[in-house]
């Protein structure tokens, strides 16, 4: 599982990396040695193009932030530097992971027109499917450090990861999802409150959604889980919930009875009956037209039978997309609830999507304004084949031709046929590539069918020719990023000491004081002074029911006002009460802080004694008493557990950087230091 949450971490910052190198242009080819970290010199261009991609004015160098990052900088690179010396940069899973995340930031070097169209033909592909999905949104901005991007990140693979154990999505989306729409809305300022979505977005389609939610969601199968997916605005863990064919644009009309989310169990029963009646209604013959002009409480749309005006699926509520996509043309629903109310829905018209041809031009506008790629591959091609002198020996390629047989055709032709073939196919650069080598390409490359001719035997080798090298080239290409591109190799080293770190961080720091409960405990005992509860009181809570009438309720009245007068115990109280075998009493003693209970902060406590309040009516009896002032005091462990681990793991990382700059020498340039900071 930490290979899949550091490879993910890492493919989520690449849009952050990558968009902010711009600002560190201006260095990137300053090589000048401005510190030396445990013998490693680390110049002025690699310094800086972090500095400014973290630094939130970028464009202005002040020279107290810059001292100040150069010290977060050093515990950096001290802590790769230790990383290095326990080897991690040689573990197996390590060289394969960062093979892994390379291969994804050297895509938009061979971004190309080709992958533009074939992004266009995605895009219309997802035009043709409905989706609804929910999410779980950890909010993280596109600038954030890469503490704060792995905090989030942590939070949205932890969420995931209690989904796949079991937990409903719903649940873990309204107690941690950071999108407001989660979670219900009270009522506030005369406004109704408004039920939570639990995560459902409802249905959508392409665009609608920033292009890596809408990757997660049409890649993800129905019921499944995705990882963590990062966007501008955070982290996000989508399931899919359903997939539909699309609706396109849809015409449809409603018997709309509108229910509050605060509605009485009255309320709602009586508006299911009115519901239940036009339906029946409709079943027994009466016109749609007629039933919405007497049942239909929706004054918008009770002129027009009905009618709504035309929405695509993103533009309304999820159950009556559901319910349009049970009907066929002209029929109705049976009644069904929303947000809203009640509804009985009919399905009138739609407008299908278009054929690919005529929305081809609109998809490649909306693509524009998208960020998807839209460089051509054969350009691309052109241009390596190009620079690198690609030359294909033809004499050696028409030998190679005189072993392939028609054996090629039914995919029993065998490389060893070619075995005594050694010369060049072709060049690239400095790469030369020979027969041989292309006689194991075509064995893993040949049809399985009928024999054809010659003719497209020889069409076949060379489709599988050009084929190789255009791989070839694009490998080749690959090879020399770092040496064409400053901010690729930069990349690519950021990515490198980024993985180390994290490995090492979660060695020494964030396992270790989740683990270590006897440490954890003892930094707990040292410090326990810093998590304190303020002033609190006692209070105890009496709500008892059950009596017979209004006279019995008084003369209980009486009898317990004398209990509480004579300052009677918690359990003698209760003896009282449940001496009577017809009363109920719901009993609560707990501590308040201030503001916690406005009724409690409302005791005077005059002198400290106890005091309590009686309230009765509607054959119930209401006391609060406050039965005494508690001091300040420390919390226990548990009731602290998460900020106390906080504060052991910057107390272990503190105290292991401590060790780290007593370990490993560094040194600074002031010379070249103070230039940077004079420009």
């Amino acid at each position: 599982m930490k290979k899949n949450l550091v490879k993910l971490f890492i493919i989520g910052v690449i849009a952050l990396l990558s968009s902010n190198f711009i600002n560190a242009q201006d260095f990137s080819s300053d090589n000048r040695t401005l510190m030396t970290i445990g013998g490693d010199d680390i110049s002025v261009a690699e310094f800086m193009n972090v500095y400014m991609k973290n630094n939130v004015n970028g464009d202005v160098l002040d020279k107290k932030t810059m001292e100040e990052y150069l010290e977060l900088y050093i515990n950096y690179k001290l802590k790769v530097k230790e990383a290095e010396a326990e080897g991690l940069d040689t573990v197996k899973s390590f060289i394969v992971e960062l093979d892994g995340y390379r291969t994804q930031l050297a895509k938009p070097y061979f971004v190309d027109e080709e992958i533009n169209n074939s992004l266009i033909q995605e895009a219309y592909e997802r035009m043709l499917i409905d989706i609804r999905a929910s999410h779980i949104l950890i909010k993280c901005e596109a600038d954030a450090l890469p503490e704060d991007t792995l905090k989030a990140f942590n939070i949205a693979n932890d969420a995931r990861q209690r989904v796949i154990n079991g937990e409903d999505f719903a649940v873990v989306a309204t107690e941690l999802s950071e999108d407001p729409s989660a979670r219900d809305r009270e009522p506030a300022n005369g406004k109704p409150g408004f039920p939570g979505n639990k995560g459902d977005l409802g249905y959508f389609t392409v665009f609608n959604m920033v292009y890596p939610f809408e990757n997660a969601a049409y890649t993800t199968t129905v019921g499944e889980v995705s990882q963590p997916i990062r966007s501008r605005f955070g982290y996000h863990v989508v399931q899919v919930n359903e997939r539909e064919d699309a609706l396109g644009k849809v015409l449809a009309a409603h018997i709309f009875l509108p229910l509050s989310p605060e509605a009485s169990q009255e309320e709602v029963d009586s508006i299911n009956a009115i519901a239940k009646t036009a339906w029946d209604a409709l079943e027994n013959g009466q016109s749609w037209a007629d039933a919405v002009k007497t049942y239909s409480r929706d004054k918008g749309s009770i002129p027009n039978q009905g009618k709504l005006p035309w929405f695509n699926v993103n533009r309304m509520v999820p159950e009556v997309i559901a319910e349009i996509y049970k009907l066929d043309t002209g029929e109705y629903s049976a009644p069904f609830r929303t947000s809203y109310g009640v509804h009985i829905v009919k399905y009138l018209d739609q407008k299908p999507i278009k054929p690919f041809e005529e929305v081809k031009g609109s998809i490649k506008s909306s693509l524009a304004k998208d960020m998807r790629a839209k460089l051509g591959k054969t350009t691309i091609l052109n241009r390596i084949k190009k620079e690198y002198n690609l030359k294909i020996y033809k004499k050696n390629l028409a030998k190679f031709n005189d072993v392939v047989t028609d054996s090629i055709f039914t995919g029993s032709w065998r490389a060893e046929e070619a075995s005594k073939l050694k010369k060049p196919i072709f060049k690239l650069g400095d790469t030369t590539l020979t027969q041989q080598q292309f006689a194991v390409v075509v064995e893993a490359n040949q049809q399985h069918g009928k024999v054809l001719s010659e003719k497209e035997r020889l069409i076949l080798v060379n489709n599988i020719l050009n084929k190789w090298i255009d791989k070839t080239c694009l490998a080749y290409e690959d090879s020399q990023l770092e040496r064409k591109h400053i901010d690729f190799a930069m990349l690519m080293k950021e990515y490198r000491d980024g993985i180390l770190l994290f490995e090492l961080m979660d060695q020494k720091v964030w396992t270790k004081a989740i683990e270590d409960t006897v440490g954890l405990d003892n930094f707990y005992q040292k410090n326990k002074t810093n998590y304190m509860w303020p002033e609190r009181r006692d209070v105890s809570e009496f709500t008892i029911t059950g009596f017979a009438d209004t006279t019995a309720t008084e003369n209980f009245l009486t009898v317990i006002s004398e209990s509480f007068e004579n300052n009677s115990s918690d359990e003698d109280i209760l003896a009282i009460i449940e001496a009577d075998s017809t009363l109920k009493v719901n009993y609560l003693n707990k501590l308040y802080v201030e503001n916690d209970n406005p009724k409690v902060d409302a005791f005077k406590l005059e002198n400290g004694a106890p005091e309590f309040k009686i309230k009765s009516g509607n054959n119930e009896i209401s006391i609060i008493r406050v039965n005494a002032i508690v001091e300040p005091q420390p919390k226990e462990l548990k009731e602290a557990k998460g900020l106390v681990t906080a504060d052991y793991q910057t107390f272990l990382e503190k105290a292991w950087i401590k060790n780290l700059r007593e370990q490993y020498p560094y040194s600074k340039n002031e010379k070249v230091w103070e230039s940077l900071n004079q420009k």
